[in-house]
This record gives structure tokens, C-alpha cells and sequence, in this order.
């Protein structure tokens, strides 16, 4: 029974050992290149995804399986902060534009008087956080009596913003890939940036609930509006 077994744990070292040895050597044989994308003969196309949740739903994922161990934070942490950040940053802008939709809580603005939102809004997030929280204040005020937590969408909005300004910090080790001078070594090392993802997990669900509902209030005020005026006009 023993020897049984012996020889069944062989097979499978033996098994593995082949697998890698194929892995390996698969990268040195010539492959015919397979396509991943296949964009329309017209060349006129779009990518068909909702890019909002497509981003949250990705860094909760990461969050997710930092939090319970399946993936190593080292690894997978810049991943799921760069996502995060990038999450934050579409979220605001979307709600921004909804918040453009509208002159007032009364009456929706023509489609010519919508301000566009887009890579000429930068991408400072207390920057975008400021311009959505003065045109909610002033188009739709009720939201800010409605209880929502926008206090700790701010605080989630500043913190990023001291971390990471400009979009960079999870993207690149550095500002370039170059080689060291050499000099004398600073007496103290910078310290590693701790991150807690469980908190940072929290965060972004909870700021994701709240924006998701700012920009429901919004897209449902646009049509109740809508129909007010119509219903007006047939009058």
C-alpha cells in the first residue's frame, strides 16, 4: 500500500515536471498569431462597456481577494488602487455631466447648454470633486438635505488626492526607468506607504453607493422635469 502510494507521488512529480518543462519550452516554438480584437471593416467603432461599473466592480474584485488572502497585496495592491482611482475619477465626471443636464430643480438645460465633461476636466479628483459638489449645491440643493454621507465621498476624494494627485502614483515605480547615479545613500530611507485595503474597501463601496444614488437623483430629476414640460406644452 505504501509502495502504492510512493509510486502514485512519483507519476505526479514526474506529471508536473513535464508541464513545466512544456510551459517553458513553448515560448521558444513559432505560433500562429491568434487576434484578440476585431474592430468593424468601416473602422468606425466603440468599445460596448459600462467603463463605471466595469472599473468599481474590478478593484472591489482585487479588494476582495487581497481582504481574504487569494491574492498577495504586494502584487495585486497597485492594481486595485490604480482601479480605484480611476473608478473615482469616472464617477465623478459622470455625475458631474448629469449634474449639467439641469438649470435648476424646476427646468433642464437645452441640449446646447450642457457643459461637456471630459480629458479637458483634468484628472484632479478635488479638483472634479469641487466643480460636482457647487453645481449640485446650486442646481439640485435638495440632495444636500437628503442625509447622504457626501462628507466621506470629500474625505475619500482628499485622501486620494494627497496620495495620488495626478493619477501616477500606482502606474509607474517612479517618474522613469533609469539607472541610478551613484551617490552617497540618504541617511533615512523613504518608508513604504501602508495601505489598508479592508478600509479601503469600505471606502469605495460606500462612496460608489453614494455617487451612484447623487447621479439617480439627478437622472430621475431630468425626467420628471421632462415630463412637467411636456405635459405643459399639451396643455
Amino acid at each position: 500500500m505504501e509502495e502504492e502510494k510512493n509510486r502514485s507521488k512519483l507519476r505526479e512529480l514526474a506529471d508536473e515536471e513535464e508541464q513545466i518543462i512544456s510551459e517553458y519550452c513553448d515560448r521558444y516554438k513559432l505560433h500562429e498569431y491568434q487576434n484578440a480584437f476585431y474592430p468593424p471593416p468601416s473602422g468606425d467603432w466603440k468599445v460596448d462597456a459600462p467603463f463605471l461599473e466595469s472599473y468599481f466592480e474590478s478593484a472591489k474584485l482585487i479588494l476582495t481577494s487581497i481582504y481574504s488572502g487569494a491574492l498577495p497585496e504586494g502584487v495585486a495592491g497597485p492594481s486595485a488602487c490604480f482601479l480605484c482611482r480611476h473608478y473615482l475619477e469616472l464617477a465623478l465626471k459622470y455625475t458631474l455631466f448629469h449634474s449639467r443636464w439641469l438649470k435648476d430643480e424646476q427646468r433642464n438645460a437645452l441640449d446646447d447648454e450642457v457643459g461637456s465633461v471630459g480629458k479637458k476636466d483634468g484628472h484632479l479628483l478635488l479638483e472634479l470633486w469641487r466643480k460636482l459638489d457647487a453645481e449640485v449645491k446650486g442646481r439640485m440643493p435638495s440632495i444636500l438635505a437628503s442625509g447622504l454621507d457626501l462628507a466621506y465621498v470629500e474625505k475619500f476624494v482628499e485622501d486620494y488626492d494627497g496620495i495620488d494627485p495626478n493619477g501616477e502614483t500606482f502606474r509607474y515605480s517612479g517618474s522613469k526607468l533609469a539607472v541610478k547615479p551613484k551617490r552617497i545613500p540618504p541617511l533615512v530611507s523613504p518608508t513604504v506607504l501602508g495601505i489598508d485595503f479592508n478600509h479601503l474597501l469600505f471606502s469605495l463601496e460606500l462612496v460608489h453607493d453614494v455617487l451612484t444614488t447623487v447621479d439617480t437623483y439627478l437622472v430621475e430629476q431630468y425626467g420628471q422635469n421632462q415630463e412637467w414640460e411636456e405635459e405643459l406644452k399639451s396643455q
